[in-house]
């Protein structure tokens, strides 16, 4: 026979047990972030809130006597008693939020004027900051920064909180390598009911989801869509997003199916991530749990990149350029200004020069006086077209003139004999100036040459003037004939 010993229960009324009471903890919560507002030494504005102005100032805490920089949101003192209440309640979030990357509260003072003191962080919002230093960010360092705020994100789905405003203006940059989620005015927790329905205020539509600009719905679906957007607005260093829309075309573009466009520095998986976070379906969005992995994978993988880089550079041998040594262009074919010659020089390289093709017989048209230049100032002015020097051109019918009646024709005739003599007159002065520029450089070369050489020298050159005197000679007896 077994015998069940049974220990009596104690009664209720014994010190063992006692009641809970339901605010005590929220009391007790309350009584660790009160504190005075003699401790707290205001600075200067910072910026200005939807409630009053931002402050940076000093607080001192009274058991260490440690000075802590924080940063004061202040609500304005004839506001509505229904804004101090919604003021407050971002307060009241957050003395329950601990997370390494939402922002840290300090105290809250709770006599008019509110004061919410939380810590201050000296690089400011993330938007500024990647404008400030685009230059210089790597996309790592953006990866990172987008996985330190999804894991934040995934604190507060864990809580059942939706936080309704995710953008880059309520990031703050802690230090080059931490940022943390700021700006709890518009969160809101999720009690019985799946979705959040926000009331007729100010909204921040092109960062809000399909279902939160239609029905202001909130959820931490439509969280995971504002996250998505907010990354967009990382990889882009800071730029708005459908800057090139307004607020009410928003929704149409969106239900359309398109969405923001790739930045340009963004790898593609994040970017095919991003895009899963914008699936127009609420239910088929990933969660923030999913997304942390996701984001871990993209960020070591890129990590892994890098590094790869960074070792195939350290190997790479330094490659050596050479200056490359400046090829001087060849001569030109104009003579230039008369400058005497070095010694020993058969002929003077200034004596070779080509008579431009529009100066020959065979050209259909001669050169106007504009195209020919004087060796006298052939280095003041440009050098001939090359296409009028190389390329040659046919007349055709349609470019001569049809004279109407003889006394026309005989008109035109004069005119252009007129023209051909201007032009024979006045190459045959620059070649007499040739003649006499030659007969000074042979003079110069005397001194410098052997007898034999200058008088071969002086044979060659006189021979090409005079072939050239003659011929322009016999031109300009045929045009007056």
């Amino acid at each position: 026979m077994f015998v069940c010993l049974i220990n009596p229960s104690p009664p209720l009324e014994s010190d063992i047990y006692a009641e809970i009471p339901e605010e005590a903890e929220q009391k007790s919560a309350g009584l660790r972030y009160t504190m005075s507002r003699s401790d707290v030494v205001l600075g200067r504005i910072l910026g200005e809130g939807f409630f009053g102005e931002v402050y940076d100032g000093v607080y001192k805490k009274e058991s260490k006597g440690e000075k802590v920089n924080v940063a004061v949101k202040t609500c304005k003192k004839d506001c509505a008693p229904d804004v101090k209440e919604k003021f407050m309640s971002e307060a009241c979030l957050m003395r329950k939020l601990d997370h390494p990357h939402i922002v840290r509260l300090i105290g809250i003072i709770e006599e008019d004027p509110i004061w919410i003191v939380m810590e201050l962080y000296p690089f400011g919002e993330l938007g500024q900051y990647l404008e400030k230093h685009k230059n210089t960010l790597q996309v790592l360092t953006m990866i990172l920064y987008s996985l330190q705020i999804c894991k934040a994100l995934a604190y507060l789905e864990g809580i059942s909180c939706v936080h309704r405003d995710i953008a880059a203006r309520n990031i703050l940059v802690a230090s080059h390598e931490c940022v943390k989620l700021g700006d709890f005015g518009l969160s809101r927790y999720l009690e019985e009911e799946e979705y959040y329905k926000a009331s007729v205020t100010r909204l921040p539509i092109k960062w809000m989801a399909p279902e939160s600009i239609n029905f202001r719905r909130f959820t931490s679906a439509s969280d995971v869509w504002m996250f998505g957007v907010c990354m967009w607005e990382i990889l882009s260093y800071g730029k708005q997003p459908f800057f090139w829309l307004e607020n009410k075309d928003v929704i149409s573009v969106i239900e359309k199916g398109d969405r923001l466009p790739k930045p340009e520095m963004c790898p593609p998986t994040l970017y095919t991530l991003m895009t899963r976070c914008w699936t127009y379906d609420p239910s088929e969005r990933p969660k923030f749990t999913e997304l942390v992995c996701s984001l871990s994978d993209i960020y070591q993988t890129e990590k892994e990149i890098v590094k790869d880089k960074e070792r195939n550079n350290r190997q790479r041998p330094p490659k050596i350029i050479e200056p490359v040594l400046a090829q001087d262009p060849p001569p030109k074919p104009i003579r230039p200004k008369y400058k005497a010659s070095a010694p020993g020089n058969l002929l003077a390289p200034s004596l070779q020069f080509q008579v431009p093709e529009s100066l020959c017989a065979s050209s259909p048209t001669l050169c106007s006086p504009t195209e020919y230049q004087s060796p006298i100032d052939s280095t003041r002015s440009p050098p001939l077209l090359r296409h009028s020097i190389i390329k040659r051109r046919s007349m055709r019918e349609e470019d001569f003139l049809k004279p109407s009646s003889r006394e026309e024709a005989q008109k035109i005739w004069e005119k252009e004999r007129a023209k051909m003599l201007q032009v024979m007159n006045r190459q045959q002065q620059q070649m007499v100036e040739d003649n006499a520029w030659l007969k000074q450089e042979e003079r110069s070369l005397v001194n410098n040459l052997k007898p034999k050489q200058v008088s071969s020298a002086c044979c060659l050159s006189l021979a090409v003037v005079s072939e050239q005197l003659f011929y322009h000679e016999g031109l300009l007896h045929k045009v007056s004939s």
